[in-house]
């Protein structure tokens, strides 16, 4: 079981392309592999990238934890009464932003991305991967993994 989910984790970042820094820049993700459940959302989430495809060069570029010498993670933590989930947002390991959403069914991509981006963006999950892209409105893709505690 434990081999199943390590190859499961492998494939999904595999298949998102997470480009590091100094690799070819990744594709745009196709979000139409990825669940809008915002219940998968739950947990935490580490930052593997960051990438920006409208640059004067016309190149993308890509930062990394590496590159940046910095790190993020996402908590979404649900409670159940009342109902409500809340976001925290840490900068090497110290809390930078926290809201909290009165239902699971507001934590969809314009509540969501008006918190993280103050646009309209989109955001998907699959397998360990959470994706969030403002690219639409000439912003940032960011790729993150499914964190341990």
């Amino acid at each position: 079981m434990l081999l199943l989910c390590a190859l499961e984790a492998a494939l999904a970042l595999a298949a998102c392309d997470v480009g590091g820094a100094n690799g070819p820049a990744p594709r745009p993700i196709d979000f139409s592999n990825f669940s809008k459940d915002s219940v998968l959302v739950e947990g935490r989430w580490a930052w593997q990238r960051s990438t920006g495809y409208f640059t004067p060069s016309g190149e993308p570029y890509t930062q990394t934890p590496a590159s940046t010498d910095s790190t993020e993670t996402l908590v979404f933590t649900e409670q159940a009464a009342p109902k409500q989930v809340t976001l925290e947002i840490y900068q090497n390991g110290d809390l930078r932003e926290q809201t909290t959403y009165p239902t699971w069914q507001r934590l969809y991509e314009a509540e969501y991305d008006r918190f993280l981006f103050g646009v309209r963006g989109l955001f998907g999950v699959r397998g360990d991967t959470l994706a969030i892209s403002a690219v639409p409105r000439d912003g940032l893709e960011r790729v993150y993994t499914r964190a341990e505690r």
